[in-house]
């Protein structure tokens, strides 16, 4: 179940982020992601070469509008991290079309593709992870 405090989450200011340092041209930054959706496949766990487990997986995400041309509802696919205890429970407990909600982080990194192009990746690193 989603709780109000998942959305008041805003730990990620520090000390520096005071209105002062904002006036004085410190503008602060805030990376968070908040998404409900389902799972697409059943996760995916590895470990990493120090033994710390990850486990991944894409959930769909539905918009809540519809596309103009064929009036079909649009749905965004998003990759998702997790790390250690809730990575391990990720994989024993989610399966297909399991639905969950979550708060991360976006990251996203750059790789060169087989015809060397360089590509985006965008993946959320989920700091929570809660099942419903």
């Amino acid at each position: 179940m989603i709780n109000d405090d998942m959305f008041n989450d805003l730990s990620t200011f520090d000390d520096n982020d005071t209105l002062e340092n904002i006036k004085g041209g410190y503008t602060p930054s805030l990376n968070r992601v908040y998404l409900v959706g389902n799972l697409v496949d059943a996760p995916t766990k590895a470990y990493t070469k120090t033994d710390k487990p990850v486990t991944t997986f894409t959930i769909y995400v539905k918009r809540p509008f519809s596309d103009r041309e064929t009036g079909k509802k649009e749905v965004d696919f998003i990759d998702i991290e997790v790390w250690d205890k809730q990575a391990e429970n990720c994989e024993k407990f989610l399966e297909k079309g399991s639905k969950v909600a979550i708060v991360g982080r976006l990251r996203i990194t750059k790789y060169t593709d087989k015809n060397d192009v360089i590509r985006n990746q965008i993946r959320i690193v989920a700091d929570n992870v809660n099942f419903m």
